[in-house]
């Protein structure tokens, strides 16, 4: 009876149609999508008060340092960037503060400018070498081995080589060199970046007149002047390996000309021609072209002699003559 009673009691489970599950769902599925819409609004909110603060209150520069040494005091390099403290960190433009690091520090060949968490700019300057000079308008144009203008004066370079055959239209220190013949201007970067590779040193000069008999002179750590025939521009830097292996071990104490222009990938064939045999040939060449002009002298001061015997002859000749007639 009581589990009829029981039965009786319950209530028999609703039944719901398909068009009421249907709306239940649609109402749950708009639920969570209110849902995810709310928490990304708070996301945006948190995100944006987050920038907000950064960019207004936190990440202030505090500190400007320079690392690497150059030429220049640290406090001509940080006014040169134009960051200052106080900015704010990820605000300041690193790009072009290194342009104008560049510009106003010339001879500062590489330039980073990066930022370092929490407060702080970083310049990491590297300093560019002469790699030559040339004449222009008067004055030595001191360029790096990419043609960047580093210095423009009067002076002629103490240490640095002069450069022959360069035909310079315009220069401005901390900008790039325009040139009339960009041919020999792409010489004498090649030239250049090859000494630097090499770590040729005592380089005096350099000499791009012709493309296909190119130059270099420079001192041995004996103090003598080597004139180093490169040829063209082909395997410039085993060329200078080689000169250079050959100067240390065999010609430090010598002076003359050493022909490395047949150095090529499969041979390395060379010709040093000693200073006192150039001037001994120079000497032979000037004597032998003086005995010919002698020479020559001497014949026409000879045949000058016969002409006048002939006239002199001639005349007695005549003279005899007229005598003879006169006997007669």
């Amino acid at each position: 009876m009581r589990r009829n009673e029981e039965k009786q009691g319950r209530q028999a489970p609703r039944r719901t149609s398909a068009g009421q599950r249907q709306r239940a769902y649609t109402r749950q599925r708009r639920r969570k999508r209110m849902q995810l819409l709310f928490y990304a609004a708070v996301f945006l909110v948190v995100v944006a008060t987050a920038v907000v603060l950064c960019l207004t209150v936190l990440f202030k520069i505090q500190a400007v340092e320079v690392e690497g040494k150059s030429r220049y005091p640290q406090e001509q390099i940080t006014a040169a960037c134009g960051i200052s403290t106080g900015e704010n960190l990820f605000l300041a433009d690193v790009g072009d503060a290194a342009d104008k690091v560049k510009q106003a520090c010339p001879y500062l060949g590489k330039v980073t400018v990066s930022r370092r968490l929490p407060a702080k700019i970083v310049i990491q300057v590297q300093e560019s070498a002469v790699a030559g000079a040339a004449v222009w308008n008067g004055k030595y144009v001191y360029l790096d081995a990419s043609g960047k203008v580093l210095e423009i004066t009067a002076a002629a370079p103490a240490d640095s080589p002069i450069v022959k055959g360069l035909d310079i239209q315009n220069a401005a220190v901390g900008h790039s060199v325009t040139y009339k013949n960009k041919q020999k201007s792409s010489l004498f970067g090649q030239i250049a970046q090859a000494v630097q590779d090499t770590g040729f040193t005592g380089v005096r000069g350099i000499d791009v007149s012709s493309e296909y008999q190119l130059r270099v002179t420079c001192k041995t750590k004996a103090g003598k002047t080597l004139t180093i025939v490169l040829g063209n521009a082909t395997y410039l830097e085993k060329k200078f390996r080689f000169a250079k292996a050959t100067i240390e071990q065999h010609l430090s104490d010598e002076q003359g000309t050493f022909d490395v222009s047949t150095v090529s990938k499969e041979k390395s064939i060379t010709w040093f021609t000693p200073a006192s045999s150039a001037a001994s040939a120079a000497a032979s060449s000037t004597a032998s072209s003086k005995q010919s002009e002698g020479s020559s002298s001497i014949s026409q001061a000879e045949n000058q002699t016969e002409d006048t015997a002939e006239e002199d002859t001639g005349e007695d000749t005549d003279q005899g003559g007229q005598t003879e007639d006169g006997g007669e």
